[in-house]
């Protein structure tokens, strides 16, 4: 999110005694800044560019007077806001200010602040100017420009979205020149400095006599020629923030002219205001293709077929424009690939869900006998049943090819152009197609949504690994039983992956090289943890990396091959062989950013690849990105799908709603399936402190667990969890507790978890949650009688079924 302050123009004409040289000035400003709701950070985020008082002569007055006229461009959506203004003493100030949207005037109004009223665009915004307060801080002819505003208010900026350019000229006694280029689009801050200067005056040091409120954040070197600047920009206006080096560019673009020299600045940013770890920096290009009468070939293409690629395609095709979608897959190192529909469809969501079903099935024949199913012979249905492979393969796979049908068929229905191949950007509206047979083509667009997703990534330090292992792009059609299988990594696709391999019956193992599930709640990820290893039976080998992979025998006649690993224990640095016959990777996806020509166009990429944006448009006005390739979002499907179509309604039909990345609920598809939504019990202590929060929660048996009590080789009793994570009341009162987080380990988590971002979205309390009746018996009513707090100490299993 972003908030930003702009100011169109200011004119200031300053009338002196005895001087005969005229000097003016028109200062257009543009502020961008990462939201935060501290208040105590607000006011070194909401510095905006200062500029410089100018003046001109007059021998036909006898006292010196100052007119000022302000423009100021607002919307409905941003917050009332004032903008103080600093300066010199001024003898006396006529003031008068002009609103093109009521045609009014104001002045003689006696205090230092321009209140902005908000308006719908195009209308200018109403203000009230007022004479400029002394300040013997400031060197004469500068002024400083401050806005502050309420932190409660900044989300609703959030909303605005309108392209804006602005040309202005500084010229300052100081004998320096400055041509200043800014342009506005989606909060986007892209400016370039020309300065020049005459040969009397020696050449600035820093444009802090220039932009007081930025001198920290703009260096300026000398270059080799004398005729020009260079410049290495970064940001330090964030606490803890890191400031990388600057990339730096020089041009003399102007010749000499009125015995003076002129130098090209260009100022260029950090990658991202919220990164506090590493700062890059990058060369601001001025946008091209936006509000602008070129022809082009469309208006919007999409480069990737996924989830978010294709919800974002046929919105903006039913919003009437001309859409055209790219779609191509590199083969896997073992030669797999997909059509249409991205990885959710093809080698993700819906086949792993189609086979995590497949796994829990076989656990249901398992119980069958306890629920009097058994053969015509008396015998129960696990002695007389096998898993067929193949058979689970086709099925998934004609799922996928009809998939890949339907979405095909009904891009040509909403007359989207697909092209099923790879697509690069050679020129900022320009992208170069290479099509199956090599056959190239050029297209140009107005708009680019990328949406290219990730793929998973093979280790750089295990000999053998692309030749032998396999990824989850290649699981999923494997011709062959897995048979004994290691699987690579601690990440969700590895947990997932190995459950339901293990549900189908294979020998499945687990190399974990620290912790399960990253990111998530520890609590309920130990506890998937440790009921696949002691009721599932997947084996985990801790501590530990592969080194190596060799083939023994090679898989012929849909048989498994056969591999030797050699894995080292990193505590003991000792070196063990074993043999599986498959080998899987899971330890991570890289965004698929690097081959599409983002750095011809000088779209920003992070140090792993991916693309910071705020709103989803990159730094490059007219390019934007969804779905996982985005940095620090969420990487699942519904939010790509949400984040496309709601920027192609905003792009073309002038809505205003952002994707809300906040409280997006998740599961992991493990054998015990575990779902959650909101703040983990870490985030929430390390947010809220350890003494400001509880924690509600419960063990608990499903109904349909209970029957075979005294046999349970599989579902034990009291293993499913549920806890409710809430900020804490002193007197404890659950009205005063606000939801924090929802967690739920058990059977149908995706389901039961489903409702949650509704009551955290809502701000509800614990006594809200409490007051609800549950549906009796579910797993999801455990959230409405959770009684039993962490910190009482009080044992948490649950007790008696009815009551």
């Amino acid at each position: 999110m972003s908030l930003s302050f702009w100011i169109n123009r200011i004119k200031i004409r300053r009338h002196h005694l005895h001087h005969h040289f005229y000097r003016s000035i028109i200062l257009s400003s543009l502020f961008r800044s990462n939201l935060s709701t501290s208040s105590t950070s607000l006011s070194s985020r909401l510095n905006v560019f200062s500029g410089v008082v100018s003046s001109t002569s007059s021998t036909s007055r006898s006292s010196a007077t100052r007119l000022i006229s302000c423009s100021c461009y607002s919307h409905s959506s941003l917050p009332s806001t004032t903008f103080s203004f600093l300066s010199p003493p001024t003898t006396k100030t006529t003031k008068r200010v002009v609103s093109k949207a009521t045609n009014s005037h104001s002045s003689h109004i006696n205090n230092s602040t321009i209140s902005i009223s908000p308006l719908q665009p195009p209308q200018l915004a109403r203000c009230s100017l007022s004479s400029l307060s002394s300040s013997s801080s400031l060197c004469p002819n500068h002024f400083h420009l401050v806005a502050t505003t309420n932190s409660s208010q900044l989300h609703t900026a959030n909303n605005i979205r309108r392209e804006h350019f602005i040309t202005s000229t500084i010229k300052t006694d100081a004998d320096y020149i400055i041509n200043e280029t800014i342009v506005k689009h989606r909060f986007r801050l892209l400016i370039n400095f020309l300065i020049s200067w005459k040969l009397s005056r020696p050449p600035p040091q820093s444009l802090s006599f220039l932009f007081p409120s930025l001198s920290s954040s703009i260096v300026v070197e000398k270059s080799s020629s004398p005729k020009t600047l260079t410049t290495g920009a970064f940001h330090s206006l964030i606490t803890k923030g890191t400031a990388g080096s600057a990339s730096s560019t020089s041009r003399s673009l102007f010749p000499k002219r009125n015995g003076g020299k002129v130098a090209s600045l260009r100022e260029t940013f950090s990658k991202r205001f919220y990164s506090s770890s590493t700062t890059t920096t990058t060369k601001i290009m001025a946008p091209i293709g936006i509000d602008d009468k070129t022809e082009y070939d469309y208006d919007l293409i999409v480069i990737g077929g996924g989830s978010g690629g294709l919800a974002a395609s046929k919105e903006a095709a039913a919003l009437g424009k001309k859409v055209c979608m790219l779609d191509f897959v590199s083969p896997t190192p073992r030669g797999t690939s997909w059509g249409v529909g991205g990885t959710c469809v093809n080698v993700g969501c819906i086949p792993k869900k189609l086979m995590h079903h497949a796994s829990l099935i076989g656990g249901e024949i398992d119980d069958a006998h306890y629920f009097g199913w058994q053969t015509k012979n008396g015998e129960p249905l696990k002695d007389n049943l096998k898993h067929d492979w193949s058979t689970l393969v086709n099925y998934v796979q004609n799922n996928i090819k009809g998939s890949n049908f339907s979405y095909r068929a009904l891009l040509a229905t909403q007359q989207v152009k697909y092209l099923n191949a790879c697509g690069s950007f050679v020129e900022p509206n320009k992208v170069r197609i290479v099509h199956k047979n090599s056959k190239e083509e050029f297209l140009t667009s107005r708009h680019f949504i990328i949406a290219t997703g990730e793929r998973p990534v093979y280790p750089t330090d295990c000999e053998g690994a692309e030749q032998y292992a396999i990824t989850s792009d290649d699981l999923f059609s494997l011709p062959y039983s897995p048979g004994r299988t290691l699987v690579i990594g601690a990440s969700y696709v590895a947990l997932e992956c190995a459950g339901f391999l293990r549900g189908l019956g294979y020998d499945v193992s687990v190399m974990v090289r620290s912790i399960v599930l990253r990111g998530f709640d520890r609590q309920c990820s130990e506890h998937v943890r440790n009921y696949m290893e002691n009721y599932e039976h997947v084996k985990f080998i801790d501590r530990c990396v592969m080194k190596k992979i060799e083939e023994i025998r090679k898989s012929e006649n849909g048989e498994a091959p056969l591999l030797r690993v050699t894995y080292q224990n990193l505590e003991t640095n000792e070196k063990i062989t074993d043999e599986f016959n498959t080998v899987m990777f899971a330890i991570g996806r890289r965004p698929c950013t690097d081959k599409i020509g983002l750095d011809v166009v000088g779209v920003e990429l992070d140090s792993k690849g991916y693309i910071p944006a705020i709103n989803e448009q990159t730094n490059v006005p007219h390019i934007y990105a969804i779905g996982d390739i985005l940095q620090g979002k969420p990487q699942l499907t519904p939010v790509a799908i949400e984040a496309g179509v709601l920027l192609a309604r905003r792009l073309y039909a002038d809505h205003q709603v952002n994707c809300d990345y906040i409280n997006v609920p998740t599961t992991v598809f493990t054998p015990i399936e575990y779902g959650c939504c909101g703040y983990t019990e870490e985030e929430a202590i390390d947010k809220f402190g350890a003494d400001d929060i509880e924690v509600y929660h419960q063990y608990f048996t499903p109904t349909e667990w209970k029957l075979n009590y005294y046999d349970r080789p599989r579902k034990p009793m009291n293993v499913c969890y549920a806890k409710v994570i809430t900020t804490r009341s002193i007197d404890g009162d659950p009205r005063k507790e606000t939801l924090l987080g929802f967690h739920f380990v058990g059977p149908n988590a995706g389901e039961v978890i489903q409702f949650t971002p509704f009551p955290l979205k809502m701000k509800a309390t614990k006594a809200d949650l409490d007051a609800l009746i549950g549906i009796h018996p579910t797993c999801a009513e455990i959230f409405t009688m959770l009684p039993i707090s962490k910190r009482s100490g009080k044992e948490a299993t649950q007790q008696g079924c009815c009551g």
